[in-house]
């Protein structure tokens, strides 16, 4: 069972109890605030071992929160631990840029509340049994089999009786949590009715998500698309849709061969920096995608229109993680990226 650690201002009671009872419902083993130190030192201490007995690290944020300094240690801890970090906005506020990035979950809103913990489920059932160990010292000790990826409810090792079981508990709880008396289910129906719409519009999201990948494979032959497959399978519908615009305007449009370079340079650089540090990123399907991409990218047989074509849709991923991976060619890796949108918005 995944262990994780709730970080919260006692100001947000209400909503704290609310995402510990979702917690909770995802079998996963809460632990809380620790027993006040005498002094700020003790108490860093017991943190930072308390941050290192869990998996995973969830921020409650709210305005009260988000400028703490308890705050502030426990998700630089938690990075330097390596431990996975989740954020939850319960009240509205701005998100601290060391915390944003796909694993923000706005709970601040009834109307995409049973949403976004619905995809934190997928993101706990990615991690399950699949996260990396650590010793006292912060060396890798266990590393796991590379999982798959989860790019839609659909892809949830739930079925979709499970998936809609969980959906109308958290947003029932949710609803009645403000209340001090019984709802009564003709109050509760419109909620459940909202989720209805709320799924549909997921499975046609679904849908184009798929079609789209589709697309983009067909441009590939069998062996590109086993290792672009996985790559793909982590964006969302419009980085998917962006990164099939691209790819068509370089197959139909002619650019100088400088330009061509140059994007291939950023990207290859990024690949580069992240296949010297392997052994210190813990997420292995992104470190064996852009193995397998540079491998390919680097096969003097091809052009470097070609080798572009290849590199092009990882490229979102990486910046969709770039904070986690610490890459010193983001910058460069964010212009490129920008320029290639260029192509197909001008």
């Amino acid at each position: 069972m995944l262990s994780a650690y709730i970080c919260y201002s006692p100001t947000d009671g209400l909503q704290v109890l609310q995402v510990r009872d979702a917690l909770k419902t995802l079998a996963l083993s809460v632990r809380e605030d620790v027993t006040p130190a005498l002094d700020w030192s003790e108490r860093k201490q017991a943190l930072r071992q308390l941050l290192n007995e869990v998996d995973i690290v969830v921020i409650v944020l709210s305005p009260d929160n988000a400028g703490s300094k308890e705050a502030e240690f426990v998700w630089e801890t938690a990075r330097t631990l390596r431990r996975h970090i989740a954020t939850f906005v319960v009240k509205s506020c701005t998100v601290p840029k060391e915390l944003q990035g796909p694993h923000v979950y706005d709970l601040s809103s009834s109307n995409s509340y049973a949403e976004e913990l619905l995809r934190f489920a997928g993101r706990i059932n990615q991690l399950k049994d699949n996260l990396p160990r650590y010793d006292a010292t912060n060396a890798l000790v266990v590393r796991n089999e590379p999982y798959a990826p989860i790019s839609s409810p659909s892809d949830f090792a739930l079925s979709d009786w499970e998936q809609g079981i969980f959906v109308i508990t958290v947003a029932v709880k949710h609803y009645t949590a403000r209340r001090s008396a019984p709802t009564p289910l003709f109050e509760i129906l419109p909620v459940l009715t909202g989720i209805k719409k709320s799924v549909d519009d997921i499975e046609v999201g679904i849908l184009e998500l798929k079609t789209g990948q589709a697309r983009i494979l067909a441009r590939f032959d069998e062996s590109e698309q086993r290792i672009l497959s996985p790559i793909l399978g982590r964006l969302d519908e419009q980085e998917t849709a962006l990164t099939a615009a691209i790819l068509g305007a370089l197959e139909t449009r002619a650019f100088p061969a400088e330009e061509l370079g140059q994007h291939l340079a950023a990207i290859h650089l990024a690949l580069a920096e992240i296949n010297a540090r392997t052994a210190q990123i813990s997420d292995q399907q992104i470190t064996e995608a852009a193995r397998q991409v540079a491998e390919i990218a680097d096969d003097p047989g091809l052009d470097v229109k070609h080798k572009l074509k290849l590199t092009i849709p990882i490229v979102p991923l990486l910046l969709n993680y770039e904070g986690e991976l610490e890459l010193s060619s983001g910058l460069n890796l964010r212009k490129a990226w920008q320029s290639l949108r260029g192509w197909v918005s001008s």
